[in-house]
């Protein structure tokens, strides 16, 4: 009776057991953490099997199977997750690999806004991909970023020399519109030869000296530009004529020779039209830009400045081409 006693007890636990671990829900643990927790449960319970003594014959064997069949079925779950697992970490490896090899292609490159955005990219593609083992984590990202900072380190310096640059050149145009004010303005005495001189070298200087800020840009050549009109006007500088007298004296100079005229003639046309088309594509392309925005505004007075340009340059063709047919 006691013998029957212990093996009703050791039913009840070893129920109890099973119930417990049918409680448990296998699908949802989805890290190695979760999976560590519920092995925790299942190897409690087997110790406790173990302690537990023989059931009734009749259902003892019948728990035995009952338990047993959910501890295969926990492990062989955890089996499965742990190599689907580590295939994606291959896998994710693999793909972390791939972008150092292109992050570190990039690094040294100096199309700084092409390669900017291609490493942005590269990051936001690392963002997207799953983890790997831990033991490849560190390091990979180590890599990854290494190659990335080396990249931007190198373009901040490069940008902060072509400020210091940007700076410089700003200061030296600044000086040259100074002293073009000082020829231009009522004050000055210097004869007007001299003063001729003075500009062309500064008109040179202003065209080698490099960029200045994109900000600056456009208030400091408006300035130049109207400066160097006060200048022309005052001192009576007539460049376009003088050149178109050099060119109507080598043209009569060569009035013999129709060929040469000839050839000359088809050249200078031939510039005129491709002239007229670029003017004629800046006017229909006009259209496209907003002008009230502070980009658009800028874009626009750009454009016209090259299609007054543009309308100068055929107009001196034009009398160019005038000038050679009446000498042929």
């Amino acid at each position: 009776e006691e013998r029957k006693a212990r093996e009703r007890e050791n039913e009840e636990i070893k129920t109890a057991l099973c119930e417990r671990i049918e409680a448990l829900d296998f699908s949802k643990p989805s890290t190695y953490q979760e999976w560590d927790a519920m092995t925790k449960t299942i190897l409690e319970a087997q110790e406790e099997w173990k302690k537990a003594g023989f059931a009734p014959r009749k259902t003892n064997t019948a728990l035995f199977n009952r338990f047993r069949a959910l501890c295969d079925d926990f492990f062989g779950r955890k089996s499965e997750f742990f190599k689907k697992t580590k295939n994606e970490f291959a896998e994710n490896l693999a793909k972390k690999t791939s972008l150092c090899e292109k992050a570190e292609a990039l690094a040294e490159s100096t199309d700084w806004k092409k390669t900017t955005d291609a490493i942005v990219e590269l990051q936001k593609e690392w963002k997207t991909i799953g983890p790997v083992a831990r033991k490849h984590s560190d390091a990979i990202w180590r890599r990854f970023i290494k190659a990335c900072d080396t990249f931007f380190d190198r373009k901040k310096k490069v940008n902060g020399d072509t400020r210091r640059a940007e700076q410089a050149n700003l200061a030296t145009k600044r000086e040259i519109i100074s002293r073009l004010n000082v020829i231009a303005s009522d004050e000055n005495t210097t004869p007007r030869e001299q003063a001729i001189a003075e500009v062309q070298q500064l008109r040179k200087q202003w065209q080698e000296t490099g960029h200045v800020p994109f900000k600056e840009k456009d208030k400091l050549q408006d300035a130049y530009r109207e400066v160097v009109g006060t200048l022309f006007d005052k001192l009576d500088i007539k460049e376009n004529r003088a050149r178109m007298a050099d060119f109507q004296a080598g043209i009569e100079a060569s009035a013999g020779d129709s060929g040469k005229l000839s050839r000359e003639r088809e050249r200078l046309v031939r510039a005129c039209e491709q002239r007229r088309q670029e003017l004629k594509t800046y006017e229909n392309n006009m259209g496209f830009f907003n002008s009230k925005s502070k980009n658009g505004d800028s874009i626009v007075r750009e454009m016209e400045r090259k299609m007054q340009h543009l309308k100068e340059e055929i107009a001196q063709i034009s009398e160019k081409i005038k000038i050679i047919d009446s000498n042929i």
